[in-house]
């Protein structure tokens, strides 16, 4: 009997360390504010490169990161629960600074612009 329960004893031990040990986010996004300005600072939590989207509103900036930070301010009214970053490990960084994708190749208008770099 002690055989069995020493096994679900390591099967609960396993389940439980399963999320921590596999699902390590890669980004992490913290913010605060300077008076009423939103600020934001984009992260790695691992020795590889990482490309990230950071969403705000209508506005979304993309940016790869390794071995430093990217740090943004917002456009005035927007707070943390309008902020959204979603990461993924990538082989090797390509690109130096962030930027913005426009499948339609016109020019993004400004009043869609909400991310800045800081």
């Amino acid at each position: 009997m002690q055989a069995k329960t020493r096994h679900s004893s390591l099967l609960v031990l396993a389940i439980l360390l399963w999320p921590s040990l596999v699902f390590a986010y890669p980004g992490n996004l913290t913010t605060h504010f300077e008076g009423e300005e939103l600020k934001a600072t984009v992260t790695s939590n691992t020795d590889r490169p990482i490309r990230c989207q950071l969403s705000a509103g209508p506005d979304i900036v993309w940016m790869e990161i390794q071995d430093k930070q990217e740090n943004f301010k917002f456009a005035k009214g927007y707070k943390t629960h309008h902020l959204s970053l979603y990461c993924k490990i990538i082989e090797q960084k390509t690109k130096a600074r962030p930027w913005r994708l426009n499948p339609y190749n016109t020019p993004i208008p400004e009043w869609n612009k909400v991310i800045f770099p800081d």
